[in-house]
C-alpha cells in the first residue's frame, strides 16, 4: 500500500477511534476522573484526548493488521484477477474457437448445401447421360454388347443383335457370348476375351456363321474391360462392327491386284511373292524348289486363224490342266498373254519333275475341238532350280527363260533344264547383243554382195546384199553368228534400215562408176516388214542415194507374207502393195519352205519366186527335189513371175535347172559373197561360167 495511502489511514482511523472514545463517553456521561460531565463540554474533549494516543496506537495498529490484511487480500486479488484473466483469455480463445467453429459450421453447411446441389445436378446429368447414353446406342450402327467378366450378357443394343443373328436377347442372358466363342471360325476372340477378363483392352476380327447357310458374317470387335477403384473388372464393353462386306470388297480388290481376270490364276505380282517364300522356305528348310517357264507355241496363230475368244478359251483349258497337274502346295501364274509358270515347292526328285515337264506337254499338245474349230497348240518349257541355280528370285526368273528360249532353239513342244553350257551360251549372246549395240555406231557392219545371173550364167541381172560383221577380235562374220541376237534384241531393225540405205548408195555410186544398171536385193527381217514405217524408209533410202526404185528388190521370206486371217492378209498385201506402188521389185525368199496358200499367193504384187537351196541341193540326185523344183518354177510361170534358185554350187544342177526353164541363178558356182571393190573386179570377167568350169 502506498505511504500516503497510509498516513491517510493510520490519521482518519486514529480520528476514528477518538470520536468513537468521545462518542462512548458521552453515551455513558463519564469522565476520566469519574464524573459525568456535561455533554460535548469542553471537559468532556479534554477527557477525552486523553484518549487520543490510544486511538492513534490502535490506528497503527489497525493499519498494520490492514496493511497486511491489504497485502494478503491485493496478492489474493491480484491471483484472483490473474485468474480471472487467465479465464478472460480462455474464454475470448473459447469464444474466438467458437466463432470460428461457427464459420467453419457454416461453411462446411453452405458446402454441404453445394454438394447437395451439386449431387442434384450431377445426378439429374447422369440420368440425361444415360438417358442419352441409350437412345445413342439404341440409333447408332455400331454394336455395343456390355458382359460381365464371366460372359454375362448385361447389355446390347439392336445393332448388336442383328450382327450376330438373336433377334432377341435378354440382358443378364449368359450364353450368348460363349455361343459366340464357339462359332468364332478365326478363333481369335478366345484370346482377346481373356485380355478383357485381365484388364486390358484389346481388338479381334472373328466370323461366325450367318443366318442363311453357307453365309458367314466377318465382326471387328473391340473391348475395353471397366475396372472398380480397386482395379476389379466390374464388366466389359464391347463394340461390334459388321465388317463383312468390306472385307469381301477388299477380297475383289486384292483378287484383281493379284489374279489374273481370264484364268483366275496368280499373276505376276502374285507370282513373285510366292516366288520370294518359295525361295525363303527352301533356304530355310534346306528343301529345294523349282520353277518352270512355258508358254503356248504359235499361239500368235491360232489367234490369228481363230481369233481372240477361241484364243481365251484355250488358255482357261491350259490353265485347268496346268492347275491339275501339280500339287496344291505348287503355284500356277499367268505372266501374260500365253506365257504362265509354276513353282515347285519341297522338290524331292529331278525324275518326277521331268515327268511333270513332259506330261504338261502331252497334255496342252493335244488336238482339241474348241467352239467348233479344231485347236492344235503345244508348249515349249524351261526349268531351273532353286538353291542349284541361285536363290535370288530375279537369277532364277532369268534363267527359267533362257531355258525357255532354249527349248525353243531346240524345236519346241519340249522342255530344257538350264546348265552350265547354257549359262555360257546366254553369257556369249549377252556379250555379243552389248557389242551389237556398239557395232552400228563404230561401222563395223559391212556388205558382201552375190551376183545373180540369168540362167546362161553369163549376163549379171542383179545381186544380193549379205551383211558382214567385221567383229575386231573375231574377224568376218556370218549373219548365222550374230542375225538371231539382233532379232531377240530388236536391234535388226536399225540394222535392216542400214543395210537398205547402203546397199542403195552402193548401186547407185556403181552406176555412177559407168556399170551396167542392175537390181540389188536387200534381206527384210520379219519385224523390220512390220514396223508401220517399213514403206517410208524404204522411200527414204531410195531418196537419200538417189536410187531408182526398179534397181531395189526386198526379199521377204514365205512365212513373213502369210497370214491366218483374211484381216491380216488384207494388211500384208496393201503395205505389199504400197511397196510396189514405189517401183522396188518384191522376191519371196527360200520359196516352199512354209506353207503358202496358192488363193492369196495370187493377189501377193510380187515379181520373183526364189526356190530355196535345200532343194537345189540334191536336184540332179533326187526326183522329189527335183519335181519341188519343177513345181514351184511352173507355178511362178503361171502366176506371171520369175523363178530363180539359190544355192547352185554343181554344173549339173545348173543343167537341171536350165532344162526345167528356171529363169535366173544364183550360188558359189558362178561367185561367192565378196566386197563391193571385188564384186565389181569379178562382175567384169566377161564368162564367168567358163572360168568357173575351168576352175
Amino acid at each position: 500500500m502506498p505511504r500516503r495511502w497510509l498516513f491517510l489511514w493510520i490519521c482518519l482511523s486514529a480520528a476514528a477511534f477518538w470520536l468513537i472514545a468521545v462518542l462512548w463517553f458521552q453515551i455513558l456521561g463519564i469522565t476520566g476522573d469519574g464524573t459525568h460531565p456535561t455533554p460535548w463540554s469542553f471537559d468532556m474533549v479534554w477527557h477525552s484526548a486523553a484518549l487520543l494516543p490510544f486511538a492513534v496506537l490502535l490506528a497503527v495498529l489497525s493499519a498494520a493488521i490492514g496493511r497486511r490484511v491489504y497485502s494478503r487480500d491485493l496478492s489474493q486479488g491480484e491471483a484472483r484477477v490473474a485468474k480471472l484473466e487467465n479465464s478472460r483469455e480462455a474464454l475470448e480463445r473459447d469464444y474466438a474457437q467458437m466463432l470460428d467453429s461457427r464459420e467453419r459450421i457454416e461453411e462446411q453447411a453452405e458446402a454441404s448445401i453445394r454438394i447437395a446441389e451439386e449431387l442434384s445436378i450431377a445426378r439429374d446429368a447422369i440420368k440425361e447421360s444415360e438417358q442419352r447414353y441409350k437412345t445413342l446406342a439404341e440409333v447408332i450402327q455400331v454394336g455395343i454388347w456390355q458382359i460381365t467378366e464371366d460372359g454375362r450378357t448385361q447389355y446390347t443394343n439392336p445393332p448388336t443383335r442383328e450382327i450376330i443373328g438373336r433377334d432377341t436377347m435378354e440382358d443378364g442372358e449368359d450364353c450368348a457370348f460363349q455361343d459366340l466363342l464357339a462359332s468364332d471360325e478365326f478363333g481369335s476372340l478366345g484370346d482377346a476375351f481373356e485380355a478383357w477378363r485381365h484388364g486390358s483392352r484389346s481388338r479381334c476380327e472373328i466370323r461366325i456363321a450367318g443366318t442363311r447357310p453357307g453365309h458367314h458374317r466377318d465382326i471387328d470387335m473391340v473391348g475395353s474391360p471397366l475396372v472398380d477403384e480397386s482395379g476389379h473388372v466390374r464388366s466389359i464393353l464391347i463394340t461390334l462392327t459388321d465388317i463383312t462386306e468390306r472385307n469381301q470388297a477388299d477380297a475383289v480388290k486384292w483378287k484383281m491386284a493379284h489374279t489374273d481376270p481370264l484364268t483366275g490364276l496368280p499373276n505376276r505380282q502374285l507370282f513373285r511373292d510366292r516366288l520370294d517364300d518359295a525361295v525363303k522356305n527352301a533356304q530355310r528348310l534346306g528343301t529345294r524348289a523349282a520353277l518352270m517357264f512355258l508358254d503356248l507355241d504359235h499361239f500368235k496363230d491360232i489367234n490369228d486363224s481363230h481369233g481372240h475368244p477361241i484364243g481365251d478359251k484355250l488358255l482357261r483349258l491350259v490353265s485347268k490342266e496346268l492347275t491339275g497337274a501339280v500339287r496344291e502346295t505348287d503355284t500356277v501364274a499367268r505372266l501374260g498373254g500365253d506365257e504362265f509358270a509354276v513353282i515347285i515347292t519341297h522338290l524331292e526328285d529331278d525324275k518326277r519333275l521331268s515327268m511333270l515337264a513332259q506330261r504338261i506337254i502331252d497334255k496342252v499338245s493335244q488336238p482339241r475341238v474348241i467352239d467348233d474349230c479344231f485347236v492344235k497348240a503345244g508348249t515349249s518349257i524351261g526349268i531351273c532350280f532353286c538353291p542349284l541355280d541361285g536363290t535370288d528370285p530375279d537369277e532364277l526368273i532369268r534363267k527359267a527363260d533362257h531355258a525357255l528360249y532354249q527349248a525353243k532353239a531346240d524345236g519346241r513342244n519340249c522342255y530344257h533344264v538350264y546348265d552350265k553350257a547354257l549359262h555360257a551360251r546366254i553369257a556369249s549372246m549377252a556379250a555379243l547383243e552389248s557389242e551389237l549395240s556398239q557395232a552400228l555406231d563404230l561401222e563395223e557392219f559391212v556388205l558382201h554382195y552375190q551376183p545373180q545371173y540369168d540362167i546362161t550364167g553369163t549376163h549379171v541381172i542383179g545381186a544380193e546384199a549379205l551383211i558382214r560383221w567385221n567383229h575386231p577380235q573375231r574377224g568376218f562374220l556370218y549373219p548365222g553368228d550374230f542375225i538371231p541376237v539382233a532379232e531377240s534384241s530388236g536391234l535388226v531393225i536399225p540394222m535392216g534400215k542400214w543395210a537398205l540405205a547402203t546397199a542403195c548408195r552402193q548401186n547407185k555410186a556403181w552406176q555412177d562408176q559407168g556399170l551396167p544398171p542392175f537390181r540389188v536385193s536387200v534381206n527384210v527381217a520379219a519385224c523390220q516388214f512390220q514396223t508401220e514405217d517399213f514403206v517410208a524408209s524404204v522411200e527414204h533410202a531410195l531418196a537419200r542415194s538417189g536410187l531408182e526404185a526398179r534397181w531395189l528388190e526386198v526379199e521377204i521370206t514365205e512365212s513373213m507374207m502369210l497370214s491366218d486371217t483374211p484381216e491380216g492378209m488384207d494388211e500384208i498385201i496393201e503395205k505389199l502393195g504400197r511397196l510396189r506402188e514405189t517401183g522396188v521389185e518384191i522376191a519371196v525368199d527360200d520359196f516352199g519352205t512354209g506353207y503358202s496358200s496358192l488363193s492369196y499367193l495370187r493377189l501377193l504384187p510380187i515379181n520373183r519366186l526364189k526356190i530355196d537351196r535345200s532343194f537345189v541341193e540334191n536336184i540332179d540326185t533326187d526326183s522329189s527335189s527335183a519335181a519341188i523344183v519343177a513345181t514351184v518354177i511352173g507355178l511362178a510361170h503361171s502366176l506371171g513371175l520369175k523363178a530363180i534358185a539359190e544355192g547352185v554350187e554343181t554344173a549339173a544342177q545348173h543343167a537341171v535347172l536350165d532344162d526345167q526353164g528356171c529363169d535366173e541363178i544364183q550360188g558359189f558356182l558362178l561367185g561367192r559373197p565378196q566386197s563391193a571393190e571385188k564384186f565389181v573386179r569379178w562382175i567384169s570377167n566377161p564368162m564367168p561360167m567358163q572360168t568357173a568350169r575351168r576352175g
